[in-house]
């Protein structure tokens, strides 16, 4: 098999591992209720969540070291802020999205090639971006393993017990590499490449800032869990960091659906399953999501500023390389705005408000808003790819769809989060319609593999929480349990 066709395969094989997860998520949480799950996270404190929030913005804050670094060891000097833009857009990004589809290095080749910078000296930046990341993990994870090492079940399936000897291969793997940058003076070449290995300094700064990345990235979800005086930060990490590691290994999007199951599995035995899940919801929407809508909104912005004459001269700068940037961005806002209206067609409104709402609408609009906001969601994910594309039809139809999208939260249970989510993305596609100039069908280019997969990902999720539902709902009917009008399943 050619390397062509596997290269293929490799998005339909991230959906058997996807569905490998939600085939796990479904056997530790049918027995749970989904309000269950929802009000865990609503009993998270505010506090906790206000901690998880500075943690993030700490994290994103420590990532912009890798890219400093990186600039440093190709001998290129660029301002703070706008090493600050691409590590921040970049790994919003590709903390999201994945390397199937658009990924943080095309992100970073887009702006730093518009800095002068050679595709080279980019290729170099991004690969040393990505060694300093996986530096830092093993360097943690080599301390975590060997000094808190914890026993790894057997439904992992694993060859060895536990994770020290996963710690010592880490040691050995950044010993190794320590060792090369000491005696290896020149460069290492292979056949017309040729790579020049960091001074040991640059080495040492770069296991220091992931090392310090990846603890605030755990400390995230540390402080969004239920207090418990057995489980350390320290000793949490060693969870963590394998359930990351299986999640980074199946390279789906965030490892999400993979992290999550690992993450039960390890930690359900000390922390009730609704209340770790709703940790791990919160953690996903802080840590991954908050950045991601914040990256594209910050690219909207940029574009009301090119409008502002007094910045007219700095905005011609920005011009070419917001150009090749903001159809994918809008492009992934699209998607996400159609799975935010899909998954919340299968998630129960809350209680008070549909109390409210009947006061002002009658069941059937309601009712008619569910099975709308759906369709408009589904519809969302499939526009993305022409908005990919720059078709000008797909732009006017995901402007009016996006709207439309605002209303149906609204009336379906007056869902004014979803409802700010989706008017933060119109307003990031308002100012950008010169960039949709092609005339043509909305599907006349086949789907990628990469995209077909990541459509039947959110499906998958969203057809997962409607069982989900129906489940909980079919055990009440048998138990004889009360059920109420807003526990009923949606429709999708």
């Amino acid at each position: 098999m050619t390397t062509k066709r596997l290269a293929r395969l490799g998005p339909y094989f991230g959906i058997l591992l996807f569905a490998v997860a939600l085939t796990v998520l479904h056997h530790e949480l049918k027995i749970y209720h989904l309000h269950e799950i929802l009000e865990a996270i609503r009993n998270i404190p505010s506090h906790r969540f206000g901690v998880s929030v500075i943690l993030t913005l700490a994290s994103y804050l420590i990532m912009t070291g890798y890219d400093k670094l990186a600039l440093l060891y190709v001998k290129r000097a660029l301002s703070y802020e706008n090493i600050a833009l691409a590590s921040f857009v970049g790994y919003a990004f590709s903390n999201n999205i994945g390397l199937a589809m658009l990924a943080g290095g095309s992100v970073r080749f887009r702006l730093y090639s518009a800095w002068d910078l050679s595709a080279l000296e980019i290729t170099k930046v991004v690969g040393f971006c990505a060694l300093s990341l996986w530096l830092g993990f093993f360097m943690l994870g080599g301390m975590v393993f060997t000094i808190e090492p914890m026993v790894i079940p057997e439904a992992f399936h694993l060859t060895f017990g536990s994770t020290r000897f996963l710690g010592f291969i880490f040691f050995f793997v950044v010993g190794v590499y320590l060792w090369m940058t000491l005696i290896r003076k020149g460069p290492i070449k292979f056949r017309a490449w040729e790579l020049s290995l960091p001074s040991p300094k640059l080495v040492v700064s770069q296991i220091i800032i992931s090392s310090l990345d990846w603890i605030l990235a755990g400390s995230v979800l540390y402080f969004l869990l239920p207090n418990l005086s057995d489980l350390t930060l320290f000793k949490f990490l060693c969870y963590y960091l394998l359930a990351q590691l299986a999640g980074m290994a199946t390279q789906l999007p965030g490892g999400i659906g993979v992290f999550e199951s690992v993450m039960i599995s390890l930690l359900s035995p000390k922390i009730p399953v609704p209340q770790l899940f709703g940790s791990l919801l919160a953690y996903r929407g802080i840590y991954y999501i908050g950045p991601l809508l914040l990256a594209s909104l910050m690219l909207g912005a940029r574009e009301l500023f090119q409008k502002i004459e007094t910045i007219k001269s700095a905005a011609q700068s920005f011009g070419s390389k917001v150009s090749a940037i903001v159809p994918p961005v809008l492009s992934l806002s699209a998607f996400i705005g159609g799975g935010i209206l899909l998954f919340s067609g299968t998630i129960p409104a809350v209680h008070w408000r549909m109390l409210w709402l009947k006061d002002f609408l009658p069941l059937p609009v309601v009712e008619i808003s569910h099975f709308l906001g759906s369709l408009v969601g589904t519809t969302l994910l499939l526009l993305s790819r022409s908005i990919q594309r720059r078709v000008d039809a797909a732009y006017h139809l995901t402007v009016y769809l996006l709207g439309a999208g605002i209303l149906f939260s609204l009336l379906k249970g007056f869902d004014y989060e979803e409802a700010l989510i989706l008017s933060g993305m119109l307003l990031a596609f308002i100012p950008c319609r010169s960039y949709f100039y092609r005339k043509g069908s909305l599907f006349s280019d086949r789907f990628r593999p990469g995209w077909i997969a990541a459509i039947i990902l959110v499906l998958m999720c969203s057809v997962w929480l409607g069982f989900f539902r129906i489940s909980i709902w079919n055990i009440q009917m048998i138990c004889g349990g009360n059920l109420r009008f807003t526990a009923m399943p949606r429709v999708l």
